[in-house]
């Protein structure tokens, strides 16, 4: 029954669509994966179909001393560029639009699924509109079909507790990623939010129960999670919330996306994350501009403890252990903590124009006990950490992208880091060409473990760095009897397969007086280069879910890796 239960509700968690605790009002920009307006779209069909429109598939410039009468519609990009004039108006499906000082659009601009630039230099004459998710569609012949999105249920607004209208409540049921401490974490409880004039207000409780011993009613198999939210402002706004929390968390979440790590658990009996126990609670403050920037600030107050792994089921190698789950330092932390982030992809699912910046300062302070020590060894701590994800991603042509990825995070000050808050790189997310956590047999720069006497092998390093890159081109299956390029994938309303080259360089390393290949002093800005883990691969992206393989470089003799990934890399 315990292994049902969880293949039941493992699957459920997967399929089942997530309930949304607030909706918002469409803005005149856009960046949400969320259903177009029945409106837009017939809108988009009757522009793009019209007799007297002018179709582009492809990139299209318009010089400054040309002028094209009546209406434009491009497809697939990557940009239009207008320097001369188009007296009727412009519909950009999957372009960007770049308009350059003079241009003159007599008509208005529909941008779907790009961005546009040079607004305030060029003349418009009608309405812009900019929605950044992109628009999938198909071909009947020559006409554009354009396809809505699976809308997502939403919560009914009613009168409840005589709060008015604006008011919704509805069950909330969730899960985190399937792991060797929990098993399945299930979040079971009630949602209430309320919403007058440009402010929303949300309260969420839940209770956590752990599928671990069959959901056995013990201390170590619940923990709860209480929000409350209150935001001012659609486009530009300010948010002020709290939360109290009994939860487990990886220590590391920022290399595998949270459904790879719940699905390699579950089917394969591979962990790639160590967790802590995190009790307490927190506030903070913040201001949004937008879907693409948020600041903000916080406080918490927090328990920190270790967990023991256990022995959740899994569906292949059932019968073999576990790796250990790492002993973490304990006791109450105090942290302050001030994170940044901007978004200007087109699509978050499936990117291929934009910048993605995540960036976190957190300073941290407590008394902590170190892993088996006794309340004799409690030691006080204050420390600074800091940590930096940022990706770009560029369309060179309608079937080719060049995507980089930057990774740089650790030590800024005061004392050691305490152990849940140290790095590593290695494995399927970061440099796949290289085992996850295997020890090379000598000091490791990918854990910083300086000897393999920890059978957990837990994340040591105080700092890392890693940079990727990757080229993606269309595969083509014209000598298979499909149409050549893309093409036939968009007629049939799918979105082709890429093919994809990468490559992938990382390492961590101590900070303090220089020892060897693992320690090096606070000023030092990067370890030698050829001190650094590399590797190079290809592979086969189609969209939804990757097959690659992986050689490690800088370590000739190591294997090459195959390795799946759910949807792109990074």
């Amino acid at each position: 029954m315990r292994r049902i239960a969880a293949v039941l509700i493992t699957v459920l968690s997967l399929v089942a669509p997530a309930l949304p605790a607030q909706v918002r009002e469409p803005e005149r920009t856009s960046t949400r994966r969320e259903p177009f307006p029945p409106e837009l779209l017939r809108e988009i069909g009757d522009l793009y179909n019209a007799p007297g429109t002018m179709r582009v598939a492809g990139s299209l410039e318009i010089a400054p001393e040309r002028t094209i009468t009546g209406d434009v519609a491009i497809t697939g990009g990557p940009t239009l560029t207008v320097g001369g004039r188009i007296t009727g108006r412009v519909l950009a499906i999957n372009t960007d639009v770049i308009l350059r000082p003079g241009a003159r659009v007599d008509g208005g601009i529909l941008v779907v699924g790009g961005r546009l630039e040079g607004r305030e230099t060029a003349t418009v004459e009608g309405d812009v509109r900019v929605y950044r998710q992109s628009l999938s569609f198909h071909m009947e012949g020559d006409r554009l079909v354009p396809e809505q999105r699976v809308a997502e249920r939403e919560p009914r607004f009613g009168r409840i507790f005589g709060l008015g209208a604006r008011t919704a409540s509805h069950l909330s049921f969730t899960v985190t990623p399937y792991n060797r401490v929990e098993g399945l974490p299930v979040h079971v409880g009630p949602t209430l939010a309320h919403r007058t004039g440009d402010a929303d207000y949300r309260v969420e409780v839940l209770g956590i129960i752990r599928s671990v011993d069959s959901f056995k009613w013990t201390p170590e198999n619940i923990g709860h999670r209480v929000t409350t939210e209150a935001r001012v402002g659609r486009r530009r706004g300010i948010g002020v919330g709290g939360s109290l929390f009994d939860v487990v968390d990886p220590i590391e979440p920022w290399d595998l996306k949270d459904t790879e790590a719940g699905l390699s658990a579950f089917f394969l009996h591979r962990d790639y994350r160590d967790h802590f126990e995190r009790h307490g609670g927190g506030v903070y403050l913040a201001g949004s501009s937008g879907d693409e920037r948020e600041l903000r600030f916080g406080y918490r107050d927090e328990l920190w403890r270790s967990r023991d792994q256990r022995d959740p089921f899994s569906l292949t190698r059932d019968n073999q252990p576990w790796r250990p789950n790492p002993d973490v330092d304990e006791g109450r932390i105090r942290l302050l903590t001030a994170s940044y982030r901007l978004d200007t992809r087109n699509d978050e699912d499936d990117p291929w124009t934009g910048w993605l910046l995540n960036g976190e300062v957190e300073r941290g302070g407590g008394d902590l006990i170190p892993p088996g020590g006794a309340p004799a060894d409690i030691r006080s701590v204050k420390y600074v950490r800091g940590f930096a994800d940022v990706r770009r991603y560029n369309r060179l042509s309608p079937a080719a992208q060049l995507n980089m990825r930057l990774v740089i995070g650790g030590w800024l000050g005061g004392d050691d880091l305490p152990l849940q808050r140290r790095l590593s790189v290695g494995g399927p997310g970061s440099l796949p060409g290289f085992d996850f956590r295997r020890h090379p047999g000598g000091p490791d720069v990918a854990t910083c473990e300086p000897g393999a006497s920890n059978p957990a092998l837990p994340a040591l390093c105080e700092r890392i760095v890693l940079a990727q890159i990757e080229y993606r081109g269309a595969l083509r299956f014209g000598r298979l009897g499909f149409r050549e390029g893309s093409q036939w994938w968009a007629d049939h309303g799918l979105k082709s397969p890429q093919w994809v080259a990468f490559a992938d360089a990382g390492r961590g390393w101590l900070v303090g007086a220089r020892q060897g290949e693992l320690q090096y002093p606070a000023r030092t800005l990067l370890p030698p280069l050829d001190s650094f883990r590399t590797d190079v691969g290809v592979g086969l992206d189609a969209r939804i879910i990757g097959f690659f393989v992986a050689k490690a470089v800088s370590h000739r003799k190591e294997p090459a890796n195959f390795f799946v990934r759910v949807r792109h890399r990074f």
